[in-house]
């Protein structure tokens, strides 16, 4: 067996695997100011992300139709029934997706209820889109962990 050969066949194929582009994470943001909800997008877009916008009423079809890897809400304009959406969006996706809440206030309650929903970040007032990608990034590599300790455990 010559082993240059099956060293130069190695080297080939981790330069394909190499070439192939790392599929980027979707994420979903329901935001009912359009503006804010496409410059959102924008700043997520050239931090790497596919960012989708979709306003409440039609958030949780689109998500069953392309399922994302992460949903921002915007609960300051939809109060309570943004707690609904986002429950409603997992719904349809049949997993707990991460969901990250931003509010333009600063209402206690809000951030409680985002605490019992159990969602992976809270950013009120006005935040920073770099805490926002950080906190998104942070959530992203809790899932794939999650990810691949229960596909060890298969």
């Amino acid at each position: 067996m010559n082993t240059s050969v099956i060293q130069s066949e190695e080297l080939k194929t981790s330069e394909v695997l190499s070439d192939i582009p790392e599929q980027r994470k979707r994420i979903l943001i329901v935001e009912s100011d359009e503006q804010g909800a496409r410059k959102l997008a924008l700043q997520l877009g050239s931090a790497g992300y596919e960012a989708i916008t979709h306003d409440a009423a039609n958030a949780a079809a689109a998500a069953k139709k392309l399922p994302p890897d992460l949903v921002i809400v915007d609960i300051s304009m939809l109060g309570e029934a943004g707690l609904g959406l986002a429950e409603r969006i997992q719904q349809s996706v049949c997993w707990c997706v991460p969901t990250i809440f931003v509010s333009a206030t600063t209402e206690p309650t809000l951030r409680k209820k985002a605490e019992e929903f159990e969602a992976v970040g809270f950013l009120e007032g006005a935040y920073d889109a770099k805490e926002l990608v950080s906190t998104i990034e942070l959530a992203l590599r809790e899932e794939d962990a999650e990810e691949t300790v229960e596909s060890l455990d298969q």
